[in-house]
């Protein structure tokens, strides 16, 4: 059974975003990082899903 990353991603994307603006006024660049985060596991859940896709139209 292969498993899915696409939720884990987009779940770590909303988590990213929270947590930089929960930060915002202890972490002077705490939502830069946090946007940082959330567009490089924004592109994670789209490179997991366009792999997942492509596996599972090779089996047709």
């Amino acid at each position: 059974m292969s498993k899915n990353y696409t939720v884990f991603f987009l779940l770590l994307f909303i988590v990213a975003i929270s947590s930089g603006i929960a930060l915002k006024n202890y972490f002077d660049y705490s939502m830069i990082i946090g946007v940082g985060l959330a567009t490089v596991s924004l592109l994670a859940a789209g490179f997991s899903l366009g792999k997942r896709n492509k596996v599972n139209n090779s089996h047709h």
